[in-house]
């Protein structure tokens, strides 16, 4: 008996099991447009057709959506036709744009915090001070957290990390300590901050939360090109980046959960990572800023100091190069007499030699 293996959506659904639920959605959305699209234009795969059908897709999904969607799709639905049998070689993409971001503002934080209620507050709070994606913020439990250092610890499980790479993080006080008053009310396996054991649904109701806030407050600001919102939920981790990176790129990456060459063999102990993150934890503060204004004002006044001691450097050079060309001067004006009395005193001497020879000719 000859078994027929038939590949189509089915097996390809079955043969992605093992990817994470969140991708399967993602590839879910992705091939419902596509076969919605070859119902309403009549079009059937065959491996003649199927990049011209592709490319047609391309073309009616692009105008509609952001480059990097369309990209995305497009990248889905040519593993899925790869996998009936399908080879894609040449398809026209539009390009990807690499716009100027918004870089969020200490002043719009406060302004968007006074939106929100206690927990959202410190949610965003704790992607400001510790890097987290939306995504694996929502799914935090109690029992993730530790306590047993100067800074709550956070050890984030591989399976609800981007890239399946559990990692550990250190949240900032002002975060800490708000999320301590939450952790007293809850069990061990009960969520920190997600709405419920949907991951997805989380996110995408957190999301819906600061849309609204930002619109309340007029912060509401949207690319040209894509339509999304300047200011979302990854502004407050690119927040945390953003300032980290400027005291070690190296430890920024480790803690967002960022891929970096070799960061596999940078191992570093839990009281290492507190001790790396306390040497630049004032730059993530958000309430309490005295602090960071102390530290502000200590670089300006180093600042104001050293310019004051080379302002003294290059006065003093003046001086000296003053009191060099003085000398040059002086020592010119020596020269110039001395050459005029060696001028006059040879003219007189020729004079002489001249008035002798007159003499002697005369006689």
């Amino acid at each position: 008996m000859v078994i027929i293996c038939v590949r189509n959506r089915q097996t390809f659904e079955k043969k992605m099991q093992t990817k994470d639920p969140k991708t399967l959605v993602t590839y879910k959305i992705t091939l419902d447009s596509f076969d919605s699209f070859l119902r309403d234009h009549n079009h059937t795969i065959t491996p003649e057709k199927a990049e011209d059908i592709v490319q047609d897709y391309v073309n009616w999904f692009a105008p509609t959506h952001a480059p990097r969607t369309v990209w995305n799709y497009y990248s889905r639905i040519k593993k899925y036709l790869r996998h009936r049998g399908f080879h894609i070689e040449e398809i026209e993409l539009p390009k990807i744009p690499e716009k100027e971001l918004y870089p969020l503002k200490l002043v719009d934080i406060h302004r968007i915090f006074q939106e929100l209620s206690y927990k959202d507050v410190t949610l965003f709070l704790t992607q400001i001070q510790a890097g987290l994606r939306i995504g694996e913020s929502v799914q935090l439990r109690k029992k993730h957290f530790l306590h047993d250092y100067d800074r709550l610890v956070l050890k984030i499980p591989p399976n609800i990390a981007k890239f399946k790479r559990g990692r550990t993080v250190v949240i900032g006080k002002e975060a800490g300590n708000r999320i301590k008053q939450i952790l007293k009310k809850i069990d061990d396996d009960d969520l920190v901050f997600g709405t419920g054991e949907n991951p997805i649904s989380s996110r995408v109701n957190k999301e819906a939360i600061l849309r609204n806030a930002l619109i309340k407050i007029g912060l509401d600001m949207k690319y040209d090109d894509t339509g999304r919102f300047q200011i979302n939920t990854h502004s407050f981790r690119a927040y945390f980046i953003t300032r980290v990176s400027r005291h070690d790129p190296n430890i920024a990456k480790k803690l967002a959960g960022e891929k970096g060459y070799l960061l596999q063999y940078d191992r570093l102990t839990d009281e290492e990572y507190v001790e790396n993150y306390l040497k630049f934890e004032d730059d993530l503060t958000v309430f309490d800023l005295t602090q960071r204004y102390q530290k502000q004002n200590l670089k300006q006044k180093e600042l104001y100091e050293k310019n004051q001691q080379q302002i003294i450097e290059q006065n003093k050079k003046i001086e000296d190069l003053e009191e060099s060309l003085k000398s040059f001067q002086v020592d010119m004006k020596r020269r110039d007499k001395e050459w005029q009395r060696s001028v006059i005193k040879s003219i007189m001497k020729v004079r002489g030699k001249i008035r002798d020879n007159s003499e002697i000719s005369v006689q």
